[in-house]
């Protein structure tokens, strides 16, 4: 049992403190700095738990922009809600990310307005594409019936 102290506005406990709903341990703070949301055994600094859905939500009230482990897909959920696009860029924030995807399911890498399924800009003089470390290096562009390739 964690014994809780307030001194001078700010409450300590010298072991693991759990915040109970009824008989459910829901919150768990280790005395080492880890942190249990649904699980009273966290393994990360941060650890969420749950049935169904385990993760984080931020969410601006209308739009959700991060989703989370999904139980029953076994897949990890990053997305948008209601249509939106989707950003990422590395290195901080730039005028151009990284990689963009679009709503309506379009790609663009170093391209924010792709103008097909999948669009590639490269400014520099660097190459574009580049496929190595296989036997016989082969990339088809057409429809799925065109058996051509380069």
């Amino acid at each position: 049992m964690a014994i809780i102290k307030v001194l001078n506005g700010k409450v300590s406990s010298s072991t693991d403190f759990d915040l109970t709903v009824g008989t459910t341990d829901v919150i768990t703070l280790e005395a080492g700095g880890d942190v249990g949301i649904g699980t009273t055994n966290p393994a990360n600094t941060l650890d969420l738990y749950g049935d169904t859905y385990a993760g984080i939500g931020i969410n601006d009230g209308t739009n959700a922009f991060i989703q989370q482990w999904h139980a029953s897909y076994g897949d990890f959920i990053l997305g948008t809600t209601s249509n939106k696009d989707m950003r990422i860029y590395a290195n901080g924030l730039h005028a151009t990310p990284n990689l963009f995807l679009s709503g309506s399911g379009r790609v663009g890498i170093g391209d924010p307005t792709p103008g097909a399924m999948l669009q590639v800009h490269n400014a520099g003089s660097n190459q574009v594409v580049a496929v190595t470390g296989v036997t016989n290096p082969y990339l088809t562009i057409g429809t799925s019936s065109n058996t051509g390739g380069f």
